[in-house]
């Protein structure tokens, strides 16, 4: 008997080392494979590395802003991948500190990500990244989350999972790396040209009369809280990259689809107060829609980008980017083959660098207008609430010493229809210090502060002409800081400055004037 079960034991030992000798000829998502292997076999160092699901992997052309930054860029997004798989994936290479991005990790999030995926359909399309997670504890939680034990084999093993057609599978794989490895494929679908058919535009009729709700409906939405599980795995992801010091951005890619969901508009409101919270940055760029001009033509489906909406929508990510890391724009049209070239979104006129003043700067619900006049040969803005019943603000990001006092000062000026000035120092939700200033009268009109700042102050200098320098002091508890600051109304209390106001007022200011240092 014993004999009988050495025999059986090797036998299966025999048959295991077979299945995973062809597993490596075996790949469900080619495109997946290669992008993920890229990156651990290192075989350059990249700048930027993108995750998420067919939203990342669909909207963003890496190979344009590349050429455009001088950069390197990564995507290793995959069809319908689930968060907690992103998170898993994520957890299995950033500790190692030569595949880490230089620049920035980009982060697509999105309510889909975050369902419980009942359908053989999606279940089937997680095994792709699954193929790549690492052994650990958390892959065989996803592991009993999402399949029954029978399926076991088929999710372990790529081969077991297509025995029916084994030899056309390694075939294609082959080909199909071959083609990519040719083409120097980052991870990016490349030049989707499908235009939505008329069927389903008439799923999703008055399209650009939803896109114009969709940023109010967001605003007045009730977050909804994912659960604590779901909450944690965003909450890894900062945590890590804050621990790191590196740079996480989140972004949720245009998608028709997320115009009509109403019931996901809570999910929207709770991922921006969750991240604001935690000073990173989120982008969604589907409040833009309009200011994109998408339209029906510019998606092969309800949910992703065609190639002529992925040029439209470029230029906005691209510009994002540049504020975010200060990457000057370079042009570099020797790496771009023609048919790239062709297929690319589309080179600022105006180089991103040439207004260098606005990169420390993002806006969320403000426009910012050039001005005709200059401040001691300083370009000027006109800052103004784009909307009246919505928060409104302009924020940047800086580093800052735990346990110092600091100070932030910028050069303003009343604006035409507007004399109020908010400006805030903002550590970890609800930590901020705010003050507001009256630059008609050239006073602070008042000073608060919240949770853990303290030694809080502000000061108004006259630099003559209606220009006035306003600074604001505090000592702060955390290693970097959100300074924020825009038009305001005086109906509001100090600490709520960029609440919904009356009106839409707009003020002057210098970006470039912008101070944030320590005080001695």
């Amino acid at each position: 008997m014993l004999k009988l079960y050495s025999k059986a034991l090797i036998f299966i030992i025999i048959a295991i080392a077979f299945i995973g000798f062809i597993d490596r000829f075996c790949v469900q998502d080619e495109l997946f494979h290669q992008a993920y292997n890229k990156l651990k076999d290192k075989e350059v160092d990249y700048d930027f590395i993108y995750m998420g699901n067919s939203l990342s992997t669909r909207s963003f052309d890496t190979r344009s802003f590349d050429s455009i930054l001088g950069t390197n860029s990564l995507n290793i997004g995959s069809s319908a991948q689930h968060f907690s798989i992103t998170r898993r994936l994520f957890l299995d290479f950033i500790d190692n500190e030569d595949l880490q991005p230089n620049k920035a990790l980009i982060v697509g999030i999105s309510p889909w990500q975050f369902k419980d995926y009942d359908t053989e359909r999606l279940k089937f399309l997680q095994m792709a990244a699954l193929d790549e997670v690492k052994f650990s504890a958390d892959y065989f939680k996803i592991l009993k989350k999402f399949y029954s034990i029978e399926d076991y084999p088929k999710v372990l093993s790529p081969t077991v999972r297509f025995h029916n057609e084994l030899p056309e599978n390694i075939e294609q794989t082959h080909n199909r790396l071959k083609v990519l490895k040719a083409g120097k494929s980052n991870g990016f679908e490349l030049f989707v040209s499908t235009k939505l058919n008329q069927e389903k535009r008439n799923l999703r009729k008055n399209l650009k009369g939803m896109a114009a709700q969709y940023p109010t409906q967001i605003a007045n939405a009730k977050a909804y809280k994912l659960s604590q599980e779901y909450e944690n795995l965003i909450l890894d992801i900062v945590n890590k990259c804050s621990e790191l010091n590196l740079k996480v951005i989140f972004v949720t890619a245009p998608s028709i689809n997320m115009l009509y969901e109403k019931n996901d508009f809570g999910f929207f409101k709770y991922i921006e107060n969750l991240l604001m919270a935690q000073n990173v940055t989120y982008v969604n760029l589907n409040t833009s829609f309009n200011e994109l001009n998408l339209d029906y033509d510019d998606f092969s489906d309800l949910v992703h980008l065609n190639k002529f909406g992925i040029k439209k929508a470029g230029p906005m990510f691209l510009d994002i980017l540049t504020k975010e890391t200060n990457i000057p724009v370079v042009i570099n049209t020797e790496t771009i083959k023609p048919q790239i070239e062709k297929d690319s979104i589309p080179i600022p006129a105006k180089p991103v660098q040439s207004t260098i003043s606005l990169t420390h700067w993002n806006t969320i619900r403000v426009n910012l207008e050039p001005s005709e006049f200059q401040h001691q040969n300083q370009e000027v803005y006109k800052v103004s609430r784009s909307v009246a019943d919505q928060t409104a603000y302009l924020i940047s990001k800086r580093e800052s010493l735990k346990g110092e006092l600091h100070k932030v000062s910028l050069v303003v000026k009343k604006g035409d229809n507007n004399s109020n000035f908010g400006l805030r120092i903002q550590g970890v939700y609800p930590n901020r210090v705010d003050a507001v200033f009256n630059l008609d009268k050239g006073i602070v009109d008042g000073v608060s502060k919240n949770g853990d700042f303290t030694n809080e102050k502000a000061q108004i200098e006259s630099l003559g002409d209606g220009w006035f320098r306003c600074t604001l002091f505090g000592k702060v508890q955390s290693n970097s800081v959100n300074v924020i600051c825009g038009p305001t109304d005086k109906s509001l209390e100090v600490i709520r400055w960029e609440a919904p106001t009356h009106t839409s007022g707009n003020i002057y200011f210098v970006p470039n004037t912008l101070r944030f240092e320590k005080v001695n």
